[in-house]
């Protein structure tokens, strides 16, 4: 995502690979996610996720931090290629999505060690929702309630974030 900060406004943009682009335009995710595609649809989701979680703290002038931003991107990634699959009536994975998203991702060699250890501490944090998240309601079917959940975490700070997450660490 890039921003550009003019005055008292804030434009945004996404930027998306040439290379990202034209995989999905080859393997299409309309015609289903698969492992030519999942992980080109998850670099989309999340640059959608910064878009849309950026636009929406910024319009209700509330301050968010990089651990934030990334933690919702993760959890956003999960929730968006659930209900993909659920929506197309696919089988799915859940183990082989959270290994994708959670277990198996590399970084770029050249980032900073606070960069890493974000990235890091999201992934772990976001797999503790998750999975609280599936246990919790998408095994159960309970969609409605879970819309409830993650739009009142959609809401919350960092703080109470990684306070929401853990109290769910209990639950299982």
């Amino acid at each position: 995502m890039l921003l550009f900060p003019e005055g008292d406004e804030l434009s945004l943009a996404i930027y998306l690979h040439d290379q990202v682009l034209n995989n999905l335009h080859k393997n299409n995710p309309f015609l289903g996610l698969n492992e030519q595609n999942i992980h080109d649809f998850c670099i989309m989701t999340e640059e959608v996720s910064h878009f849309l979680y950026t636009a929406w703290k910024v319009r209700h002038s509330i301050q968010m931090t990089k651990l934030e931003l990334e933690l919702q991107a993760e959890v956003d990634k999960f929730i968006i290629c659930n209900f993909y699959c659920l929506n197309h009536e696919a089988r799915f994975n859940s183990l082989f999505l959270k290994e994708l998203l959670f277990e198996t991702f590399s970084l770029e060699e050249d980032l900073s060690l606070e960069s890493k250890n974000r990235y890091s501490t999201a992934s772990k944090l976001a797999l503790h929702y998750c999975n609280f998240l599936e246990n919790h309601y998408i095994k159960k079917a309970l969609f409605s309630q879970m819309l409830e959940e993650i739009r009142r975490f959609y809401r919350l700070g960092q703080t109470d974030k990684i306070s929401h997450i853990n109290r769910t660490i209990f639950y299982h």
